[in-house]
């Protein structure tokens, strides 16, 4: 036991010689030299499995920066749109963070900033906020064939049928005959009577989720 505590002491050669001058030990150090091979085996994979990680981790993040910041390849021919003032965002998160518990709130703080016409990002989507009653009727009323149909998304293309229904579709011939049809088949007297019962019962709930609120003194937005 003395021998291997003074033995375990060395490293490297001095173990291999150590171990060739014992002539009493023969298997103790056999059994040894092999445990300290197997040991030496066992740290270069674990080595070399965690360069392997490092390097597939730095590869991803490289691909994901590259990604982000990669021009698009019409940049070049595109022109240069000229969008309202607002806050400049982060990237990835835009100006998310900027919106907290209320963000009418915080809209309206930042309109008085950069005007009544602002332009933000929500993430990596491009958004125009307007903030007075005459911006809102430059989009409403004097431009708003410009801005009567909503942006395509990806997402409408399946859940409404190539975008066929009244919601997603664009403003056109096909949406005003479609719009017609609700009208007079959703939207008539006998139809809004049928749906009475329902009507009461959710403004019921609203009333009793904001006598809810009030006796707990909380706010109601």
């Amino acid at each position: 036991m003395k021998h291997f505590c003074s033995l375990i002491e060395y490293t490297g050669d001095e173990i291999v010689e150590d171990a060739l001058q014992d002539s009493h030990g023969g298997v103790f150090v056999s059994n040894f030299s092999l445990m300290v091979e197997g040991s030496f085996v066992a740290y270069i994979c674990s080595a070399a499995m965690a360069s392997w990680i490092i390097i597939i981790i730095l590869a991803t993040a490289l691909t994901a920066v590259f990604m982000i910041f990669k021009p698009s390849q019409h940049k070049k021919h595109k022109i240069k749109q000229v969008l309202p003032p607002g806050p400049k965002g982060l990237p990835i998160l835009g100006c998310l963070h900027l919106l907290g518990d209320l963000p009418h709130v915080d809209l309206h703080k930042l309109s008085r900033k950069y005007g009544p016409i602002m332009h933000i990002r929500l993430g990596s989507v491009p958004t125009i906020v307007v903030s007075s009653s005459e911006a809102a009727e430059l989009f409403l009323k004097t431009h708003d064939l410009v801005f009567a149909s909503r942006p395509y998304i990806q997402a409408s293309k399946y859940l409404t049928y190539r975008r066929k229904g009244i919601v997603f579709s664009e403003y056109g011939s096909y949406w005003r005959d479609i719009r017609k049809l609700c009208s007079l088949e959703l939207l008539t007297n006998s139809k809004i009577e049928t749906f009475r019962p329902m009507r009461k019962e959710e403004v019921a709930n609203l009333l009793k989720f904001l006598r809810v609120r009030r006796m707990l003194g909380k706010r109601f937005v």
